[in-house]
């Protein structure tokens, strides 16, 4: 009972502050540089590790109420400004033709995705939009390999830069993403609207 006492409060604080001045999200850059071969290679040797069935791929529609599940189920685990999300949010993004969801399935179960948002006149810019993991898998390397799945995707497309946001309060997603080899750019401050309202972001 204390716990979910403290949950509540915890976002009923993000609200108060994102009412108040906003809420920051730190912006982060990969430059493609810093993939070499070697990084490559430490990365597949990390994803090697994992001991379950392990198969990665880009999602079909049928796979969206799955994705739409695992959205809801993981994002309450951080710490970073959240709402559930209908499907019908999951169905416009997967439409767009400038996104694309891979998908991870352990033992043929779907148990995380990692959404690419490809921004630039020549879709040269590739924006890592939201990445979920159910809670009974996190902490097995499934980050990591849909981290190396999304990079292995990109490097057959025209991307020269790679970024993703992270709450400014979400020490545990920065570590993570810092292991990539990604660079903090700036902060970017969203308002309540952002996350509450009509245009909510999965960033």
């Amino acid at each position: 009972m204390r716990l979910i006492c403290y949950l509540i409060k915890k976002k009923k604080k993000f609200h108060e502050n994102a009412c108040e001045g906003g809420l920051e999200y730190i912006r982060m850059r990969l430059p493609i540089e810093k993939i070499t071969p070697e990084f490559e290679k430490y990365l597949e040797q990390r994803v090697s590790k994992i001991e379950r069935a392990l198969e990665i791929q880009t999602a079909e529609e049928e796979d969206l109420d799955t994705i739409k599940k695992i959205y809801n189920e993981s994002w309450p685990s951080t710490c970073a400004p959240f709402r559930p999300l209908e499907l019908e949010k999951f169905e416009k993004i997967f439409k767009d033709d400038k996104t694309v969801f891979l998908i991870a399935r352990v033992d043929h179960e779907i148990a995380g995705f990692i959404l690419i948002d490809f921004a630039g006149r020549n879709d040269e810019i590739a924006l890592i939009a939201g990445l979920g993991i159910i809670p009974k898998y996190q902490r097995e390397g499934l980050g990591t390999a849909l981290g190396l799945a999304a990079w292995n995707y990109l490097k057959t497309k025209n991307v020269q830069e790679i970024l993703c946001e992270v709450y400014e309060g979400n020490n545990t997603s920065q570590k993570f993403i810092e292991t990539f080899g990604f660079e903090k750019v700036e902060k970017r401050k969203y308002g309540i609207s952002d996350f509450f309202g009509g245009t909510i972001s999965m960033k």
